[in-house]
């Protein structure tokens, strides 16, 4: 059985942590600091250890805001470009999860009086753990300030540190708290990215295409006029990033993120669009079945997915896109498709019985749809 998550947390790490704190400054108080950070730990979960360590290092280290950051940057491990999540602290130094609540500890103490610092501490931790939930409250605190240096750090040596421009100002960061004035107006992160669309890193790339698509979510014009901008069709990287930064508008059907990949409206006929049971078990699997014949004098691209539609709890449908195929159809060709979706029990979707619905979704426009029934076998 996987050892839980939040155990990235725990009793050794804690004093390992405690070891080197101790080692580079005299007034670290090392018993009251484990005493707190260690108090039921094992009965917390993940983020509750993390704020359970920072609140444990603010009562015990009880020197100056210059001080402690600086102090917080000679514990760290030589830098190393490695893989973040598999590294743990050693003799050399403070790497891995344990520089989360660090960084948390960083923004608390240095937002008011040692912005810069902090921020420049940040980027410093950041190459042994992404700094991306920590610096997010420097943006809220002020946001033109933040961006003064996100903007350096998207031209930083270190793709860890490019990575932490884009990431940490994704408006709607999973976990991380929500940037409000960047939901409503998203035009400062927009020349962070500019700087890292092309940049040489994978890593970097992914994280630029994760926050257009979280902007895509309140402004997809905007998006879309971006992705325009960069869109390169010899640059096979930035032509993945864009569809990347689409997807959520492309399973929308959203018509300029379709055009973009010259996907225009379907010309042609769909025909015998089927599911083979209109009963359905959970555990079972649903196959689908269409035939697609184009009907106009030149080839065509299409995407088509399959809309869900799951019967919540309150009886109302709610939809959810799936992927299917993406195809070049030739003048006046025939094509016959099959699918098949599972309705496995998983814990991020409770199903429940009764009536559902099975869309059809060509270039983004519903075509074609059947109803079933799902079973739970109570």
């Amino acid at each position: 059985m996987p050892e839980p998550f939040k155990n990235a947390f725990n009793e050794s790490l804690v004093i390992e942590l405690s070891e080197h704190l101790a080692k580079h400054s005299k007034h670290f108080q090392k018993t009251l600091f484990l005493e707190h950070a260690l108090n039921n730990l094992e009965k917390l979960e993940l983020k509750q250890r993390s704020t359970q360590i920072t609140q444990a290092l603010a009562e015990s280290l009880n020197i100056g805001v210059e001080d402690a950051l600086q102090l917080l940057t000679d514990i760290l491990h030589p830098e190393e470009n490695s893989e973040l999540t598999s590294d743990t602290i050693t003799e050399q130094g403070v790497r891995g999860w344990i520089i989360m609540p660090l960084a948390d500890y960083v923004a608390n103490i240095a937002i008011e009086s040692n912005f810069n610092q902090g921020m420049r501490c940040l980027a410093e931790m950041t190459k042994r753990f992404s700094a991306e939930f920590a610096v997010r409250h420097f943006i809220v605190s002020d946001q033109a300030l933040a961006f003064s240096h996100l903007n350096k750090f998207a031209l930083d040596q270190s793709e860890h540190v490019r990575r932490l421009a884009s990431e940490g100002c994704r408006p709607r960061l999973p976990w991380g708290i929500r940037l409000h004035e960047l939901v409503n107006d998203p035009s400062p992160i927009f020349k962070v990215l500019a700087s890292l669309v092309k940049d040489d890193s994978e890593y970097v790339r992914r994280s630029v295409a994760n926050n257009l698509n979280d902007i895509a979510k309140d402004h997809p014009e905007e998006v879309i006029a971006f992705c325009s901008s960069i869109k390169d069709n010899t640059d096979r990287n930035t032509e993945r990033l864009i569809k990347h930064a689409c997807r959520t508008l492309i399973k929308d059907g959203h018509e300029g993120a379709l055009a973009l990949f010259g996907f225009n409206k379907f010309e042609g006929e769909i025909n015998n669009f089927a599911i083979d049971k209109q009963h359905v078990e959970e555990g079972e699997k649903l196959e689908l079945q269409v035939e697609l014949n184009a009907t106009n004098g030149s080839s065509q691209k299409v995407v088509l997915d399959y809309v869900l539609y799951y019967k919540k709890a309150n009886g109302q449908l709610n939809p959810k896109v799936f992927k299917w195929k993406e195809l070049t159809l030739k003048p006046s060709e025939k094509v016959l498709l099959s699918k098949q979706h599972h309705f496995k029990s998983v814990t991020t979707r409770k199903h429940y019985a009764g009536e559902h619905r099975i869309a059809l979704q060509v270039n983004g426009g519903e075509v074609a749809s059947k109803s079933f029934i799902l079973g739970l076998n109570t």
